[in-house]
């Protein structure tokens, strides 16, 4: 998990959030909490909370793409647990991250948990429902912020459809598979275009970066070509690529002569 930097502003910056979150929590009845949550993210801005989202900035992948699909363009501040669902992470910083609006749109107040049963419950409050607190469980949606996504789903690199990891847990799948279709990976046909686009730009930098290592580049030089590894978009095809890559041929070749790229 990124954390803020340790430096007076970022202080100030969690001061505010803490203080902010203390005046939700000091309420008694959890609905009253619900609307005060509410009404204080409505009214927050200012320095602190631009400390806050310049940070959250540096936790995007490539040039401040969504946390959750690493396609477009990241702008809006996501609580992964809904405020209206769970007013105390209302400003807790480790339920934030920059997610992009096609995700949060559809995401939105979805939540959901999964019972001792292995079902999973949706929490979404409709409009005229009661204002109570969700029922307890393990949480549906996986959580970027504290969870590793691919531990629950694998990306299919012949079809760029991420699927529940083979031999996971019955509740690990249903988190894998709910999180799949609430921010509809496989759906939305750009985005597995864009990762098949992304295999072939990765695959090409492989190839370029084994040509200059034949070619007597320097040290600084190849270190500078393996660091450019880290800002391209769609980060996760080139994880699944290295952890895949004994499968591949084509990419198992590459990584027998610099077998330094699965640092990158």
């Amino acid at each position: 998990m990124i954390e803020i930097p340790q430096t007076p502003l970022a202080q100030a910056a969690l001061t505010y959030l803490a203080n902010k979150q203390a005046e939700i929590d000091a309420l008694p009845d959890y609905a009253q909490q619900v609307i005060k949550g509410k009404a204080l993210w409505s009214n927050k801005g200012g320095a602190n909370f631009e400390t806050v989202k310049s940070t959250l900035t540096s936790m995007c992948v490539g040039s401040k793409r969504c946390n959750y699909c690493e396609d477009s363009a990241a702008d809006e501040v996501e609580h992964v647990k809904p405020k209206d669902l769970y007013p105390e992470d209302t400003f807790v910083w480790g339920n934030y991250l920059y997610a992009c609006g096609p995700c949060n749109g559809p995401k939105n107040n979805y939540f959901a948990v999964i019972d001792q049963n292995n079902r999973i419950l949706e929490l979404a409050r409709k409009k005229n429902d009661p204002v109570v607190r969700p029922q307890t469980g393990n949480d549906a949606f996986i959580n970027p912020r504290n969870e590793n996504p691919l531990e629950y789903m694998v990306l299919d690199l012949a079809t760029m459809y991420f699927v529940p990891f083979p031999g996971i847990g019955a509740v690990q799948k249903k988190k894998a598979e709910y999180t799949i279709e609430k921010l509809r990976l496989n759906t939305r046909d750009y985005l597995v275009k864009a990762r098949a686009e992304a295999y072939e730009a990765y695959l090409n930098a492989m190839k370029a970066f084994v040509f200059d290592k034949s070619s007597n580049k320097t040290e600084e030089e190849l270190e500078n070509s393996l660091n450019k590894f880290k800002a391209k978009q769609h980060p996760t095809v080139w994880a699944e690529m290295k952890r895949q890559h004994q499968t591949i041929n084509e990419i198992a070749a590459l990584i027998a002569q610099a077998p330094e790229l699965l640092d990158a």
